[in-house]
């Protein structure tokens, strides 16, 4: 199988803010960049390094649901939510201003800031946590019976997830993972088959086109 990996269109008032499982709004520009996305992808169908998807897998959350939704109204496929491809739960800072949380627990940060592989925010989840958690996801799409070598399926998620799984699945170190961007309203491609998966294109704004169509 190949994934689409996109992360949701741009979210309203989350600048300066710890975002994780908090609901928030997916803003206007966020939502017309997806549907760019998708109108793009499907115009140029199977030329796409990816062919159009034949499943719609999303987070559970409002911003990455409306999204998917962009997808779903183009392709006239349904979106099937997966509350573990939930951004990394920040527990007690989730929705909090950086400024906040300095303020108020600024000792437990600093801790965080130097360990957030394996350190949990209070009552939230480390790095580590969320790679488990999409990797249980993973597998146990891996193992569906009948998809097929050359079906994408579309996951729209959260930035954090997307680092997570490129982390699990080519061997990314974390802190590679959080060196490179991964932008609102794009897509990064992996091909995934007899146990091997290949990075095909990152963090792109549209899905390329295959360089012999």
């Amino acid at each position: 199988m190949r994934l689409a990996l996109i992360r949701h269109g741009a979210a309203s008032d989350t600048a300066g803010r710890c975002i994780g499982h908090t609901g928030v709004a997916i803003s206007p520009a966020g939502l017309a960049a997806v549907k760019r996305l998708a109108s793009d992808w499907f115009a140029v169908g199977r030329r796409a390094m990816l062919a159009p998807p034949a499943r719609i897998i999303a987070s559970d959350l409002a911003r990455a649901r409306a999204s998917a939704g962009e997808l779903a109204a183009v392709s006239q496929l349904s979106v099937e939510v997966e509350a573990r491809l939930r951004e990394i739960d920040f527990g007690r800072w989730d929705g909090a201003s950086l400024q906040e949380i300095k303020r108020n627990d600024g000792g437990r940060l600093a801790i965080w800031t130097d360990e957030w592989v394996r350190r949990r925010p209070p009552g939230g989840e480390s790095f580590s946590d969320l790679q488990r958690r999409v990797e249980c996801w993973y597998e146990e799409l891996r193992r569906t019976p009948g998809v097929a070598d050359d079906e994408t399926i579309a996951v729209v998620t959260h930035a954090g997830v997307v680092r997570a799984l490129l982390c699990n699945l080519i061997g990314w170190r974390p802190a590679q993972a959080f060196e490179t961007r991964i932008d609102p309203a794009h897509v990064s491609g992996l091909s995934c088959r007899s146990g091997r998966v290949e990075l095909l294109f990152l963090n792109a704004h549209r899905v390329p086109i295959c360089e012999d169509s």
